[in-house]
């Protein structure tokens, strides 16, 4: 009878590490687990390695997380730091920098916010094919990214240009 019970209880306990330790079979699975990551309002999967959340905890700050798709699923892996535009002025603001994939492997995201209702388009300078995305948050405030997993230089920039609906460059950053 205690063999049998010894039996029960290490099957249990079997179950609940095993059922505990599931790997996200989805990079929306995983960031639900992840109660750091709060107001997630986009959710880009860039290709099957990763995918990018986007979330703004209060209006006008914006932070990116990526999601890696690894040997045991998908996994939350790096955060930027918050972006929010302190003087409006100069129509759009970024930042640019390596999201970890792992302790070996980077890519660039280069990101920011725009505040000029004028703006419809951003356009990487010499490159008019590197795609630069936009998308809207649940409170309204537009951002730009653009993602690179085969940049060498983890500092490197794109020099962009804001463009009206017409054409018109508005604004340029290097």
């Amino acid at each position: 009878m205690k063999t049998k019970s010894k039996v029960i209880v290490f099957f249990m306990m079997v179950l609940f590490v095993v059922s505990g330790c599931s790997n996200s079979k989805t990079a929306e699975e995983a960031i639900r687990k992840n109660t750091e990551w709060q107001d997630v309002f986009s959710i880009v999967q860039t290709d099957n390695d990763f995918a990018l959340a986007f979330m703004e905890e209060t209006e006008g700050l914006i932070e990116v997380g990526l999601v890696v798709n690894g040997k045991n699923g998908w996994e939350t892996s790096d955060t930027t730091g918050g972006l929010g535009i302190h003087d409006p002025s100069g129509g759009f603001a970024g930042m640019s920098g390596p999201l970890y994939i792992n302790d070996d492997d980077f890519l660039v995201l280069s990101w920011g916010l725009i505040v000029d209702e004028e703006i419809e388009k951003i356009e990487v300078v010499n490159d008019k094919e590197k795609e630069v995305h936009i998308i809207e948050s649940n409170y309204g405030t537009k951002v730009y990214y653009i993602v690179d997993a085969n940049m060498e230089d983890i500092s490197a920039e794109y020099q962009l240009v804001a463009l009206s609906n017409d054409g018109m460059v508005l604004y340029e950053r290097p």
